[in-house]
């Protein structure tokens, strides 16, 4: 667990789905997701075996509140969540993603969705949260993580580069275009 004065770091739990699918919604660009939106993915994040998953996320509190999370997995489990995930999502947003990018796969710690609650953001909150990904992935082993931003978020980008991410490519998901952008990093300091 992280801290840093009142916010602290945890692992998620199925309590924590709502604000899970509130936060991967946002982090693809639905900022403003209406109640039916989210309920319909929160079901998605009860599941374990999913990309979206609570079993995946971190979640950031202020205090007792839930304020950010980060959903973030082995990107060697991709493909498997994936099958299992746009099948899914896509009887709930009705767009067929069959053909878009593979986002991850062997060898990178891939962190999917970060998203902090707008009346907390500008706090240093997904900062800690990508600091707590970043030294979970070294305790996992991993030497490379890699995520994908938004080229229309430059708060985002800015953050990723602070953290020592750099752009490898470009890919086009969601109907938008990302940075995949990635670090390395060496093994979990003792």
């Amino acid at each position: 667990m992280i801290a840093n004065a009142a916010i602290t770091i945890r692992p998620a739990t199925v309590d924590d789905v709502s604000l899970i699918a509130r936060n991967v919604l946002d982090a693809v660009g639905m900022e403003h997701p209406d109640k039916e939106a989210i309920d319909c993915l929160a079901e998605l994040c009860r599941r374990s075996d999913v990309l979206y998953s609570w079993a995946n996320t971190d979640i950031a509190l202020l205090g007792d509140r839930p304020v950010g999370s980060l959903t973030s997995y082995d990107g060697g489990l991709y493909a498997e969540m994936r099958a299992k995930t746009f099948p899914e999502l896509e009887k709930f947003v009705g767009l067929d993603f069959s053909k878009m990018s593979v986002e991850t796969g062997p060898g990178e710690f891939y962190f999917d969705s970060l998203a902090v609650l707008p009346e907390f953001r500008g706090q240093g909150i997904g900062t800690l949260l990508m600091q707590h990904g970043i030294a979970k992935a070294r305790a996992l082993h991993f030497s490379r993580i890699a995520l994908l931003v938004d080229f229309e978020n430059p708060d985002a980008m800015h953050l990723y580069k602070s953290l020592g991410f750099k752009k490898e490519g470009e890919m086009y998901l969601f109907s938008t275009l990302y940075a995949r952008m990635i670090v390395e990093i060496g093994p979990e300091e003792r």
